[in-house]
């Protein structure tokens, strides 16, 4: 395993994660991951400027040091992407409530949290976490109106946010992954909408990792947009969600 000092020297200067292959460092020296970087304008750790220049010998040793678990939990050692997935799913890794509240408490009790004390905003579908896809039609109580949901499925947690822009004239549903950012891009999400006639209309995207700033993911259109000239043609529709593994045999709704 590598020493104490060098581990130190690989930790990443915004996240709790350590920092992988490539690692780039603000003007004052601090590392920081590719995970953090494009959503950094300075560095959290000395507010200087970062660079853009990368560091060969802090990834070679990146590359060969064995990483333990940061919650402690001793069961895991490994690369850094091997322990940002381990880290992420760590049952003693501390998470705060998805939807705001003062809870905070280590992620083998999130769910329990949620189920309790928000039980209008929770939806557990994780019957089957080995599961390809799973997939369920939005209440129209709630279709209309900004929400936020947790969403258990596919041995995942997500967030799934729906807000209404009125200066774009879009409405906008945005999923992000409670995990490690390397993971979201194993997922892919829809929204389908259908109506008498045999109208139709569906939009595809990826989830975002849940550290993103969701107002950023929804300024930026990081998620499903719908014109609301389009969305008046399904106000007495069905609006469905479906959440699969990318590469997984998935059947239509």
């Amino acid at each position: 395993m590598a020493s104490g000092a060098l581990l130190r020297a690989l930790e990443c200067s915004a996240c709790p994660e350590y920092v992988s292959p490539p690692i780039t460092a603000c003007e004052g020296g601090h590392s920081v991951c590719s995970g953090c970087r494009p959503r950094l304008h300075r560095c959290p750790a000395c507010r200087r400027g970062l660079t853009a220049a990368r560091n060969p010998a802090l990834e070679e040793l990146a590359r060969t040091a064995v990483y333990p678990c940061r919650e402690g939990c001793g069961e895991a050692r490994g690369s850094p992407d091997d322990m940002a997935r381990h880290h992420a799913r760590c049952a003693l890794r501390r998470l705060p409530c998805p939807l705001s509240c003062p809870w905070e408490g280590p992620r083998s009790g999130l769910r329990a949290h949620v189920l309790a004390a928000h039980p209008g905003n929770t939806l557990d579908l994780d019957d089957d976490p080995g599961a390809p896809f799973v997939a369920w039609d939005l209440p129209g109580a709630v279709s209309y109106r900004d929400s936020s949901q947790v969403v258990f499925c596919l041995g995942e947690v997500f967030l799934l946010d729906r807000r209404f822009d009125d200066a774009r004239k879009k409405w906008l549903v945005a999923l992000r992954l409670v995990g490690a950012a390397c993971d979201a891009g194993g997922f892919r999400y829809k929204l389908k909408m259908s109506c008498a006639g045999g109208r139709r209309a569906s939009f595809t995207d990826a989830p975002r990792p849940a550290r993103e700033d969701l107002r950023e993911v929804l300024e930026s259109a990081r998620c499903v947009a719908v014109d609301f000239d389009l969305l008046l043609h399904f106000v007495k529709g069905v609006r469905s969600i479906k959440i699969w593994r990318v590469g997984g045999s998935v059947t239509e709704l």
